[in-house]
């Protein structure tokens, strides 16, 4: 739609072009006079000190004075302005500046407003007469321009005078004021068709300087095969009686700029009779900008019906009376209702509105109507189908030059997503908050700045502090500066971070004693574009307090154990020095009675003949003897094998190999790899019982057929495999319940040497026991 120039123009260029009057409306719809910017804040025209006073010396100045933007249109002004220009104070707001003057001088008034833009001083206006006044008043203008877009204009009324000389002065002034400021090239011919009046727009026009032109015929700016034709025009109109007519009777005119640039011009001729002298006035307007404007106003309205009806907002359009005069596209689509299907129609009567939102509708109306614009609103529109549907609207009035309303234009846009998706926001903030408030945990928002936004029920509950006392608060207003320099510093990391931040935080309660709680820090987005800090905590008191007395339990059985594992290692220790002291006496004390007593038969028996039944007797015993000095001599080797102390740990192993298999019938497999010739006495010991309770165990409950055992050197220590075919066992049953000693045994002889026990077994796969036990190497012999 086409806009009034603007003032100032950009450009001293575009001063000589642009049109004294605002363009041509778009056939669309009429402006608005009401489309102005808002008026400029006090503290842009005065400074900050003392505005107060200077508003009211403003207003009460005994000259009028008036701010307008660059349109031209008025601002401010105070009560002389209005009093000079007959208009109340209050409808002088958004009012152009040019309409307050009588229509003659309303080109003059935009033309001083310009020229003042592009001086750096205040311009003295001429002569204007103000409208609406009886007799009409005369002012003088004084206007300054001040950056950015405001002009400064100072009314000053001035009175008749009776001085004639001063007058016909100041009308022949203002007579060629008129012809200088006129937008319209001006040129007077005399009856020799010379030229005797060329004003600044001709020079503009015709690119020519009036020195150039004043006292040279006219036809110099006719193109050569119009000149005739124009010529004898002249001559008729000066001798008819007519005072003025158009040039368009010639078909279409054309001008001859003095660079030989033909455009097309209208004309209008005048004459004038002066002490007997016929003087002939042209005016030419350069048609080429009107047509231009014209191709403009043409692009625009197409761009604006282009726009209307591609635009996804909602454009309706009504005349003064209700009845629809435009339905855009997005219209159309969201009713199902085609334009020329309402055309012409009441808005409220299409079927579109509710009944029961069809009074508010005309209320809103004559609002509108009445000058109250604009206006916002939400209502329902009701689609083809009638579907419901919400759509937020913004109306205005568009008004002719004297204010009256020519068109309701409303422009809407659907939100019925929107609501539903608020709705959802509603119902899921109203979840949050419950399940906030009943959570067991304390949760809480901070913003950027630490000051807490959300608390939940537990919160105040836990900490004793009500919402209304936290929200809005830092932690340094709500807790000890200790225990808030460590809540800033996490709120600080997690923002930085972006991570989960958990650690453990302390506050002090009323009666000041600690509470411990376990919290998760972590940054939440914001729809404000700075992050929040949200947190979860759980008090940990209680169970500080049961960690701390487990603690203490733990230490004390940690101390029960050591004790006790060293009584069971002095046990085992006595155990082995007993078995020691026990196998030395069965074999030095017992043993050798045996022998004796094995002896003393054996030469009994020699004193008796073979057929003696005595001597059959004593053979039986003496066998018998010999049997029972055998087994004792095998009780004292298993209580302390003496062949780990002589012999060394690969050859005790094999000798208890070999007994095994040959006293159980069992096949047993011997293995030794990289086995040291030293090993410690007490890590030798700890194996070779080790070994020998699994094979008693095996023996016992496997039911192998086959056994294989093998002793290496690895990992910096002797490593003991046992393992069998036998029948397995449920390994959950040494949890279960009791069981026998031996594992228990094993397992106690391992921890005294810092070795390792393994055992992996199940029902039907065999059994595999494992021992480790560390070698130092400087007790090792290579």
């Amino acid at each position: 739609m086409a806009a009034s120039p603007s003032f100032p123009p950009s450009s001293p260029q575009k001063l000589a072009k642009e049109s004294p009057s605002p363009l041509p409306r778009s056939t669309f719809l009429p402006q608005s006079p009401h489309r102005f910017a808002p008026p400029p804040d006090h503290q842009d025209v005065c400074p900050e000190q003392g505005k107060e006073q200077l508003a009211e010396l403003y207003e009460l100045a005994p000259v009028g004075l008036v701010i307008l933007d660059c349109h031209g249109t008025i601002h401010r002004a105070n009560r002389m302005a209005c009093l000079l220009l007959s208009m109340d104070q209050p409808d002088s707001m958004g009012r152009p500046f040019a309409r307050c003057f009588v229509r003659s001088d309303r080109a003059r008034i935009r033309r001083h407003l310009r020229e003042t833009a592009q001086a750096s001083h205040p311009q003295t206006s001429e002569l204007f007469t103000v409208a609406r006044t009886h007799p009409h008043r005369t002012v003088r203008l004084s206007t300054l321009w001040l950056e950015p877009a405001w002009y400064h204009v100072a009314i000053v009324e001035v009175a008749g005078q009776d001085d004639k000389a001063q007058s016909r002065q100041d009308h022949q002034a203002w007579i060629f004021g008129i012809l200088d400021n006129a937008m319209d090239a001006i040129v007077t011919v005399d009856e020799a068709q010379r030229i005797v009046l060329f004003n600044k727009a001709a020079e503009a026009m015709f690119r020519c300087p009036a020195s150039a032109a004043l006292g040279r015929p006219v036809e110099q700016f006719i193109p050569v095969r119009f000149r005739k034709a124009h010529r004898e025009h002249l001559r008729r109109f000066s001798q008819t009686g007519m005072t003025t007519r158009t040039m368009q009777s010639l078909g279409q005119v054309y001008g001859l700029r003095a660079d030989g640039q033909e455009f097309p011009v209208e004309a209008s001729i005048s004459r004038t009779d002066i002490h007997g002298k016929k003087l002939l006035t042209v005016i030419f307007r350069d048609m080429t900008e009107r047509e231009q404007i014209a191709r403009t106003l043409a692009r625009e309205r197409e761009f604006i019906d282009t726009v209307l009806e591609t635009a996804g907002a909602l454009v309706v359009v009504l005349d003064p009376q209700g009845r629809i005069v435009r339905f855009n596209r997005a219209c159309e689509q969201l009713t199902g209702l085609a334009f020329s299907d309402v055309r012409g129609n009441v808005i409220w009567d299409v079927g579109i509105v509710p009944c029961s939102e069809k009074d508010s509708v005309k209320h809103m109306f004559t609002q509108l109507c009445a000058g109250v614009f604009p206006l916002y609103c939400e209502n329902t529109w009701l689609t083809k189908t009638r579907e419901a549907r919400v759509i937020s609207w913004a109306n205005t009035a568009l008004t002719d030059e004297y204010g009256q309303v020519q068109y309701i234009v409303g422009t809407g846009i659907d939100i019925t997503e929107q609501k539903h998706a608020e709705t959802r926001l509603r119902e899921s903030e109203e979840r949050f908050y419950a399940f906030m408030n009943h959570t067991p945990a304390v949760a809480f928002l901070k913003d950027e700045h630490g000051r807490y936004v959300f608390v939940n029920r537990r919160f105040e509950e836990k900490l004793g502090r009500s919402k209304l006392e936290c929200l809005g608060k830092t932690d340094r207003q709500l807790f000890p500066p200790e225990v808030a320099r460590v809540f800033t510093e996490t709120d600080h990391e997690a923002l930085q971070s972006g991570e989960v931040i958990e650690g453990e935080e302390t506050t002090l309660d009323l009666e000041g004693k600690p509470r411990h709680w376990i919290v998760l820090k972590f940054r939440v987005p914001s729809a404000r574009g700075q992050p929040l800090v949200g947190g979860l905590a759980l008090e940990i008191t209680p169970l500080k307090t049961a960690l701390e007395a487990l603690r203490q339990k733990t230490a004390e059985l940690r101390r029960s154990q050591e004790a006790l594992q060293a009584l069971s290692g002095r046990l085992i220790t006595a155990q082995e020095e007993e078995r020691r002291r026990i196998a030395q006496e069965l074999h030095d004390d017992l043993n050798q009675r045996l022998a004796v007593l094995a002896l003393t038969i054996q030469a009994e028996q020699h004193t008796r003949p073979p057929s003696d039944p005595v001597f059959t007797f004593l053979e039986h015993v003496y066998e018998h003897v010999s049997q029972i000095s055998d087994e004792i001599r095998r009780l004292a080797y298993q209580l302390h094998p003496s062949k780990i102390e002589d012999l060394g740990l690969e050859v005790a192993l094999e000798s208890l190999v070999k007994d095994f298999s040959r006293l159980r019938g069992i096949s047993v497999g011997f293995q030794a790899k990289d086995v040291p010739r030293a090993v410690p006495l007490p890590m030798a010991s700890c194996l070779y019982r080790i070994a020998q309770e699994g094979l008693m165990n095996i023996a016992r409950h496997a039911y192998a057929t086959n056994v294989e055992i093998t002793l290496e050197r690895r990992d910096g220590g002797l490593r003991l495999i046992i393992k069998d075919n036998g029948v397995g066992f449920d390994p959950a049953t040494l949890r279960a319940g009791p069981h026998g000693l031996g594992l228990v045994t094993m397992q106690e002889r391992i921890r005294h040497v810092n070795g390792i026990l393994s055992l992996q077994t199940a029902k039907g796969k065999g059994t595999e026991l494992a021992a480790w036990v560390p070698l130092v190497a400087e007790e090792l012999m290579a």
